[in-house]
């Protein structure tokens, strides 16, 4: 998802906590829905860009010199 790739998993562990469904990928609660979901979004191009770019809006332009500061700045 840092790539701005959307995903599509099934609603294991933290993953939704990463992924908002229908928004930047797909959270499922069942394999065949995850199966249909998995084809669909490559293939769909509007889906994949609308998901693409809600990631990248999302996504926090820093460097990881940027990030450590803020991070040692916690303390």
């Amino acid at each position: 998802m840092e790539l701005g790739i959307p995903c599509v998993t099934l609603d294991l562990g933290s993953m939704k906590e990463r992924i908002i469904s229908d928004q930047n990928g797909f959270v499922l609660s069942c394999d065949r829905d995850f199966v249909d979901k998995a084809v669909e979004l490559p293939t769909q191009n509007s889906l994949w860009s609308k998901f693409h770019q809600n990631l990248y809006n999302k996504k926090v332009n820093s460097t990881w010199i940027e990030i450590g500061k803020k991070f040692v700045d916690l303390f």
